[in-house]
Protein backbone atom coordinates (compact mmCIF):
# COMPACT_ATOMS: atom_id res chain seq x y z
CA UNK A 1 0.00 0.00 0.00
CA UNK A 2 2.50 2.54 0.80
CA UNK A 3 4.47 1.94 -2.67
CA UNK A 4 1.35 2.44 -4.30
CA UNK A 5 0.01 5.18 -2.55
CA UNK A 6 3.24 7.28 -1.65
CA UNK A 7 2.45 9.94 -3.49
CA UNK A 8 -0.81 10.17 -1.99
CA UNK A 9 -0.40 9.59 1.45
CA UNK A 10 1.92 10.96 4.62
CA UNK A 11 3.63 8.59 6.73
CA UNK A 12 1.25 8.42 10.31
CA UNK A 13 3.83 8.68 13.40
CA UNK A 14 1.39 6.03 14.89
CA UNK A 15 2.83 3.68 12.39
CA UNK A 16 6.43 3.99 13.94
CA UNK A 17 4.91 4.24 17.73
CA UNK A 18 3.29 0.81 17.08
CA UNK A 19 6.49 -0.51 15.66
CA UNK A 20 8.79 0.56 18.14
CA UNK A 21 6.30 -0.85 20.84
CA UNK A 22 6.53 -4.25 19.43
CA UNK A 23 9.96 -4.04 18.87
CA UNK A 24 9.96 -4.65 14.83
CA UNK A 25 12.05 -2.67 14.77
CA UNK A 26 12.74 -4.25 10.32
CA UNK A 27 9.02 -2.61 9.89
CA UNK A 28 10.68 0.97 11.54
CA UNK A 29 13.84 0.84 8.61
CA UNK A 30 10.48 -0.62 6.08
CA UNK A 31 8.34 2.59 6.41
CA UNK A 32 10.90 5.14 6.95
CA UNK A 33 12.29 4.30 3.33
CA UNK A 34 9.25 6.00 2.40
CA UNK A 35 9.66 8.94 3.46
CA UNK A 36 10.36 11.68 1.54
CA UNK A 37 13.97 11.97 0.48
CA UNK A 38 14.52 15.71 0.56
CA UNK A 39 13.04 16.08 4.08
CA UNK A 40 16.11 13.48 5.31
CA UNK A 41 17.22 15.55 8.10
CA UNK A 42 13.92 16.52 9.50
CA UNK A 43 12.62 13.06 9.22
CA UNK A 44 15.77 11.28 11.21
CA UNK A 45 14.89 14.00 13.65
CA UNK A 46 10.82 12.98 13.90
CA UNK A 47 12.37 9.34 13.85
CA UNK A 48 14.73 10.11 16.77
CA UNK A 49 11.93 12.02 18.87
CA UNK A 50 9.62 8.68 18.15
CA UNK A 51 12.58 6.42 19.52
CA UNK A 52 12.70 8.01 22.25
CA UNK A 53 9.03 8.57 23.55
CA UNK A 54 9.01 5.01 23.12
CA UNK A 55 12.25 4.22 25.01
CA UNK A 56 10.25 3.00 28.31
CA UNK A 57 10.97 2.30 30.95
CA UNK A 58 13.59 4.89 30.63
CA UNK A 59 15.64 3.10 33.27
CA UNK A 60 15.68 -0.03 31.09
CA UNK A 61 16.00 1.38 27.62
CA UNK A 62 15.72 -1.32 25.42
CA UNK A 63 14.20 -0.35 22.11
CA UNK A 64 16.61 2.74 22.21
CA UNK A 65 19.74 0.69 22.51
CA UNK A 66 18.26 -2.19 20.17
CA UNK A 67 17.37 0.15 16.97
CA UNK A 68 20.66 2.34 17.49
CA UNK A 69 22.76 -1.17 17.64
CA UNK A 70 21.28 -2.73 15.13
CA UNK A 71 21.87 0.76 12.77
CA UNK A 72 25.80 0.67 14.10
CA UNK A 73 26.12 -3.48 13.01
CA UNK A 74 24.49 -2.69 9.57
CA UNK A 75 21.43 -4.32 10.42
CA UNK A 76 19.12 -2.05 9.77
CA UNK A 77 19.51 0.36 6.68
CA UNK A 78 18.66 3.93 8.59
CA UNK A 79 21.13 7.09 7.91
CA UNK A 80 21.78 8.31 11.30
CA UNK A 81 24.97 9.79 11.81
CA UNK A 82 27.26 6.84 12.35
CA UNK A 83 29.31 8.91 15.50
CA UNK A 84 25.93 9.92 17.37
CA UNK A 85 24.84 6.26 16.97
CA UNK A 86 28.45 5.20 18.38
CA UNK A 87 28.40 7.81 21.08
CA UNK A 88 24.70 6.41 22.20
CA UNK A 89 25.61 2.97 22.33
CA UNK A 90 28.67 3.73 24.16
CA UNK A 91 26.95 5.79 26.80
CA UNK A 92 24.33 3.42 27.24
CA UNK A 93 27.01 0.29 27.45
CA UNK A 94 29.08 2.23 29.94
CA UNK A 95 26.09 2.93 32.36
CA UNK A 96 24.73 -0.66 32.50
CA UNK A 97 28.51 -1.76 32.95
CA UNK A 98 28.94 0.59 35.98
CA UNK A 99 25.76 -0.57 37.15
CA UNK A 100 26.58 -4.24 37.19
CA UNK A 101 30.02 -3.81 38.67
CA UNK A 102 28.56 -1.56 41.46
CA UNK A 103 25.86 -4.32 42.51
CA UNK A 104 28.80 -6.81 42.76
CA UNK A 105 31.15 -4.47 44.18
CA UNK A 106 28.64 -4.18 47.12
CA UNK A 107 27.46 -7.59 47.29
CA UNK A 108 23.80 -6.88 46.36
CA UNK A 109 23.67 -9.95 44.50
CA UNK A 110 19.72 -10.01 44.69
CA UNK A 111 19.32 -6.65 42.70
CA UNK A 112 22.41 -7.37 40.30
CA UNK A 113 20.29 -11.17 39.23
CA UNK A 114 16.97 -8.47 38.54
CA UNK A 115 18.95 -6.25 36.93
CA UNK A 116 20.06 -8.85 34.46
CA UNK A 117 16.45 -10.34 34.19
CA UNK A 118 15.68 -6.63 33.20
CA UNK A 119 18.69 -6.05 30.86
CA UNK A 120 18.70 -10.02 28.96
CA UNK A 121 18.70 -7.65 25.45
CA UNK A 122 22.09 -6.22 26.51
CA UNK A 123 23.93 -9.18 28.04
CA UNK A 124 24.78 -10.70 24.84
CA UNK A 125 26.76 -7.46 23.74
CA UNK A 126 28.84 -6.88 26.61
CA UNK A 127 32.19 -8.36 24.94
CA UNK A 128 31.79 -5.87 22.33
CA UNK A 129 32.48 -3.29 25.27
CA UNK A 130 35.47 -5.33 26.43
CA UNK A 131 33.55 -7.09 29.45
CA UNK A 132 32.37 -10.43 30.84
CA UNK A 133 30.27 -10.85 34.00
CA UNK A 134 31.75 -14.17 34.74
CA UNK A 135 34.75 -13.02 34.37
CA UNK A 136 34.06 -10.19 36.78
CA UNK A 137 32.73 -12.34 39.60
CA UNK A 138 35.71 -14.78 39.29
CA UNK A 139 38.10 -11.29 39.22
CA UNK A 140 36.16 -9.92 42.51
CA UNK A 141 36.59 -13.40 44.05
CA UNK A 142 32.58 -14.00 44.25
CA UNK A 143 31.25 -17.28 46.05
CA UNK A 144 30.85 -20.37 43.20
CA UNK A 145 27.62 -20.73 44.26
CA UNK A 146 26.72 -17.12 44.08
CA UNK A 147 28.25 -16.96 40.15
CA UNK A 148 26.71 -20.23 39.06
CA UNK A 149 23.60 -18.50 40.02
CA UNK A 150 24.39 -15.49 38.33
CA UNK A 151 25.50 -16.44 35.40
CA UNK A 152 22.56 -18.79 34.14
CA UNK A 153 21.21 -16.21 34.10
CA UNK A 154 23.23 -14.74 31.44
CA UNK A 155 22.39 -17.83 29.68
CA UNK A 156 26.12 -18.13 28.33
CA UNK A 157 26.37 -20.58 24.83
CA UNK A 158 30.29 -20.83 25.33
CA UNK A 159 32.65 -20.55 27.84
CA UNK A 160 35.68 -21.16 25.74
CA UNK A 161 37.14 -17.60 24.89
CA UNK A 162 39.65 -15.31 26.63
CA UNK A 163 38.45 -13.20 29.41
CA UNK A 164 38.68 -9.46 28.50
CA UNK A 165 41.67 -7.79 29.18
CA UNK A 166 40.57 -4.87 30.90
CA UNK A 167 39.59 -7.95 33.64
CA UNK A 168 42.81 -9.72 33.54
CA UNK A 169 45.83 -8.57 30.90
CA UNK A 170 47.48 -11.92 30.61
CA UNK A 171 45.27 -13.67 28.17
CA UNK A 172 43.53 -17.03 29.86
CA UNK A 173 40.47 -18.90 29.44
CA UNK A 174 37.73 -18.05 32.35
CA UNK A 175 37.66 -22.10 33.50
CA UNK A 176 41.18 -21.78 34.15
CA UNK A 177 41.21 -18.16 35.77
CA UNK A 178 38.39 -19.51 38.07
CA UNK A 179 41.00 -22.34 38.74
CA UNK A 180 43.99 -20.01 39.12
CA UNK A 181 41.64 -18.36 41.78
CA UNK A 182 41.08 -22.23 43.24
CA UNK A 183 37.19 -21.52 42.45
CA UNK A 184 37.04 -25.43 41.97
CA UNK A 185 33.42 -25.69 41.88
CA UNK A 186 32.91 -23.40 39.35
CA UNK A 187 35.44 -25.06 37.28
CA UNK A 188 33.26 -27.96 37.36
CA UNK A 189 30.42 -26.45 36.67
CA UNK A 190 32.21 -25.03 33.76
CA UNK A 191 33.27 -27.63 32.63
CA UNK A 192 30.02 -29.64 32.35
CA UNK A 193 28.82 -26.47 30.51
CA UNK A 194 31.53 -27.41 27.91
CA UNK A 195 34.53 -25.35 28.83
CA UNK A 196 37.46 -26.97 27.85
CA UNK A 197 40.65 -26.91 29.67
CA UNK A 198 42.81 -27.91 26.64
CA UNK A 199 41.31 -24.93 24.56
CA UNK A 200 44.28 -23.09 23.34
CA UNK A 201 45.51 -19.45 24.46
CA UNK A 202 48.60 -17.73 23.90
CA UNK A 203 50.55 -15.49 26.29
CA UNK A 204 51.35 -11.54 25.48
CA UNK A 205 54.36 -12.63 23.59
CA UNK A 206 52.02 -15.12 21.40
CA UNK A 207 53.37 -18.43 22.52
CA UNK A 208 51.17 -20.94 23.33
CA UNK A 209 50.31 -21.43 26.76
CA UNK A 210 49.25 -24.57 29.26
CA UNK A 211 47.69 -24.73 32.54
CA UNK A 212 50.62 -25.17 34.35
CA UNK A 213 52.68 -22.47 32.53
CA UNK A 214 50.21 -20.09 32.70
CA UNK A 215 49.84 -20.75 36.81
CA UNK A 216 53.47 -20.77 37.01
CA UNK A 217 53.96 -17.36 35.05
CA UNK A 218 51.14 -15.50 36.97
CA UNK A 219 52.85 -16.73 40.37
CA UNK A 220 49.81 -18.54 41.21
CA UNK A 221 50.59 -22.19 40.81
CA UNK A 222 50.22 -24.04 44.29
CA UNK A 223 49.77 -27.14 46.05
CA UNK A 224 46.03 -26.82 46.33
CA UNK A 225 45.66 -25.64 42.15
CA UNK A 226 48.18 -28.33 40.71
CA UNK A 227 46.64 -31.81 42.76
CA UNK A 228 43.18 -30.39 41.51
CA UNK A 229 44.58 -29.84 38.12
CA UNK A 230 46.82 -34.11 38.34
CA UNK A 231 44.43 -35.81 40.38
CA UNK A 232 40.75 -34.09 39.18
CA UNK A 233 41.30 -33.09 35.69
CA UNK A 234 43.97 -35.30 34.50
CA UNK A 235 43.62 -38.56 36.50
CA UNK A 236 39.88 -39.01 37.80
CA UNK A 237 38.16 -37.02 34.90
CA UNK A 238 40.36 -37.21 31.95
CA UNK A 239 39.50 -33.71 30.87
CA UNK A 240 43.21 -33.18 30.20
CA UNK A 241 44.36 -34.45 27.02
CA UNK A 242 48.00 -34.69 27.93
CA UNK A 243 50.64 -32.53 29.82
CA UNK A 244 53.62 -30.60 28.36
CA UNK A 245 56.14 -29.61 30.37
CA UNK A 246 57.88 -26.64 29.06
CA UNK A 247 61.81 -25.87 30.05
CA UNK A 248 60.52 -22.36 31.28
CA UNK A 249 57.88 -24.02 34.40
CA UNK A 250 60.71 -27.00 35.03
CA UNK A 251 63.78 -24.99 35.00
CA UNK A 252 61.53 -22.32 37.26
CA UNK A 253 60.60 -24.83 39.46
CA UNK A 254 63.62 -26.00 40.09
CA UNK A 255 65.84 -22.51 40.32
CA UNK A 256 62.68 -21.51 42.85
CA UNK A 257 63.14 -24.60 45.24
CA UNK A 258 59.54 -25.78 44.24
CA UNK A 259 60.03 -29.47 44.78
CA UNK A 260 56.88 -30.18 46.21
CA UNK A 261 55.12 -28.92 43.38
CA UNK A 262 57.49 -31.01 41.13
CA UNK A 263 57.01 -34.08 42.93
CA UNK A 264 53.04 -33.72 41.87
CA UNK A 265 54.08 -33.33 38.58
CA UNK A 266 56.71 -35.87 38.48
CA UNK A 267 53.74 -39.17 39.12
CA UNK A 268 52.62 -38.43 36.04
CA UNK A 269 55.84 -37.73 34.11
CA UNK A 270 56.09 -40.28 31.46
CA UNK A 271 59.64 -41.63 31.67
CA UNK A 272 60.69 -40.56 28.54
CA UNK A 273 59.71 -36.89 28.91
CA UNK A 274 62.90 -36.92 32.22
CA UNK A 275 65.45 -34.25 31.13
CA UNK A 276 68.78 -35.71 32.49
CA UNK A 277 69.66 -31.79 32.57
CA UNK A 278 67.52 -31.03 35.53
CA UNK A 279 70.25 -32.68 37.57
CA UNK A 280 72.74 -29.93 36.68
CA UNK A 281 70.25 -27.27 37.20
CA UNK A 282 69.49 -28.47 40.65
CA UNK A 283 73.05 -28.73 41.21
CA UNK A 284 74.26 -25.17 39.87
CA UNK A 285 71.16 -23.33 42.00
CA UNK A 286 72.34 -25.65 45.33
CA UNK A 287 68.31 -27.50 45.13
CA UNK A 288 70.18 -30.72 46.63
CA UNK A 289 66.99 -31.76 48.25
CA UNK A 290 65.65 -32.10 44.57
CA UNK A 291 68.68 -34.79 43.67
CA UNK A 292 67.14 -37.79 45.05
CA UNK A 293 63.79 -37.08 44.39
CA UNK A 294 64.97 -36.92 40.39
CA UNK A 295 67.10 -40.06 41.26
CA UNK A 296 64.21 -41.77 42.20
CA UNK A 297 62.11 -40.70 39.34
CA UNK A 298 65.32 -41.16 36.82
CA UNK A 299 64.09 -44.57 35.06
CA UNK A 300 67.22 -45.46 33.79
CA UNK A 301 69.52 -48.59 35.34
CA UNK A 302 70.99 -47.70 38.85
CA UNK A 303 74.91 -47.79 37.35
CA UNK A 304 73.81 -45.25 34.62
CA UNK A 305 72.37 -42.76 37.21
CA UNK A 306 75.56 -42.93 39.13
CA UNK A 307 77.95 -42.36 36.14
CA UNK A 308 75.24 -39.74 34.70
CA UNK A 309 75.62 -37.97 38.53
CA UNK A 310 79.54 -38.37 38.42
CA UNK A 311 79.98 -36.70 35.37
CA UNK A 312 77.68 -33.54 36.32
CA UNK A 313 79.79 -33.29 39.44
CA UNK A 314 82.81 -34.00 37.65
CA UNK A 315 81.49 -31.24 34.66
CA UNK A 316 80.81 -28.27 37.43
CA UNK A 317 84.28 -28.78 38.86
CA UNK A 318 83.53 -27.44 42.31
CA UNK A 319 84.68 -29.21 45.74
CA UNK A 320 82.56 -27.38 47.41
CA UNK A 321 79.45 -28.67 45.78
CA UNK A 322 80.32 -32.13 45.59
CA UNK A 323 81.21 -32.61 49.31
CA UNK A 324 77.89 -30.79 50.30
CA UNK A 325 76.02 -33.29 47.73
CA UNK A 326 77.99 -36.20 49.91
CA UNK A 327 76.83 -34.71 52.97
CA UNK A 328 73.36 -33.83 52.28
CA UNK A 329 71.86 -36.40 49.44
CA UNK A 330 70.97 -40.18 49.57
CA UNK A 331 72.38 -40.80 46.09
CA UNK A 332 75.30 -38.89 47.59
CA UNK A 333 76.47 -40.78 50.16
CA UNK A 334 76.14 -43.91 48.31
CA UNK A 335 78.31 -41.91 45.28
CA UNK A 336 81.24 -40.97 48.14
CA UNK A 337 80.72 -44.77 49.61
CA UNK A 338 81.17 -46.37 45.57
CA UNK A 339 84.33 -43.75 45.11
CA UNK A 340 86.27 -44.18 48.46
CA UNK A 341 86.01 -47.82 47.60
CA UNK A 342 87.06 -47.61 44.28
CA UNK A 343 89.95 -45.21 46.20
CA UNK A 344 90.74 -48.50 48.39
CA UNK A 345 91.00 -50.79 45.50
Amino acid sequence: MIVKEKQNIDIQCEWYYRALYEKKYKEVEYIFQYEDYNNLKENLNHLLGYIFYTNVPIVIGERKYSIFMKVFKKELNIPFDRDFVTDEINKFAIEKVTNITNFIDNNNFEKLKKYLHDNKFFLKDLHIFNFDILSFLIFRNVPCNEIINIIRIVEYENYNYIVPNLIKKVPVTPVIYAISKNKFLLAEYLIYKGADVNFNFSDINNQFNTILDYLYNDKILNNINIKYIIERLYLKKGKINSFYYSDNLMKGLIQNYKNDLLEEIFKILPPEQFNDEWYTTSLIVNNLSLIDILYNKDNKEENVKINNLFEYLYNLNDNSLIQRVFENTKVGKLLEVLINSMNDY
